[in-house]
């Protein structure tokens, strides 16, 4: 990857949780053991995440990648990370105001009840933006129960407006349905409130 075009000031921010899921769409699942251990990682760290999240190669890669942050205080390879994360406007609010609204409880529960949002647990977290602390509890109290850690995580994001400056609203929902690629998910949210 070549990280001459950015402007120096884009060089030295800190990676978010976005740019992590940008960073794992670029790689992919066939180049990302090599890319883990040139970060340093060993490879016990990536058979052991393998065991836990084999289903799902974005959340092994978003977890791996969570890891090796955990494990560093400072991010010294900056050029790994220069694709810069960049908000997906194909979803317009188009003049809705009530996209601006908090989903209802039912609208949350019949994703879940439907499985209509499927198996990436993490990356829905990080589209949610939230933190990879939630997200981990989630997995831990929730084992094995994907529907339970669906519907957490959404009742966490959409109880989360006192603590946190974004609002959880529909428009929102819509676009971190789209980024994880939860097309029946994103289609029930649009025909539910009327988004064509």
């Amino acid at each position: 990857m070549d990280s001459s075009g950015l402007e120096t000031e884009a060089q030295l921010l800190t990676p978010d949780d976005q740019h992590f899921v940008q960073l794992a769409r670029t790689i992919g699942i066939g180049d990302f053991y090599n890319f883990f251990i040139e970060l340093g990682m060993e490879k016990a760290d990536y058979d052991n995440l393998n065991f836990r999240y084999f289903s799902n190669p974005m959340d092994f890669m978003l977890m791996g990648l969570f890891e090796w942050r955990d494990k560093t205080e400072t991010i010294e390879r900056q050029h790994y990370l220069c694709q810069i994360h960049r908000e997906d406007h194909t979803l317009v609010e188009q003049a809705h105001s009530r996209l601006q609204d908090v989903p209802s409880d039912d609208v949350i529960d019949a994703l879940t009840e439907k499985n209509l949002i499927g198996d990436c647990v993490v990356h829905l977290g990080i589209e949610l933006c939230l933190s990879i602390g939630d997200i981990r509890k989630t997995l831990y109290n929730f084992p094995r129960d994907l529907n339970g850690q669906v519907h957490d995580l959404l009742t966490k994001w959409k109880n989360c407006n006192e603590t946190k400056m974004v609002k959880p609203t529909i428009y929102r929902l819509m676009v971190a349905l789209k980024h994880i690629k939860a097309a029946k998910g994103l289609s029930f949210v649009k025909k539910t409130y009327g988004v064509e």
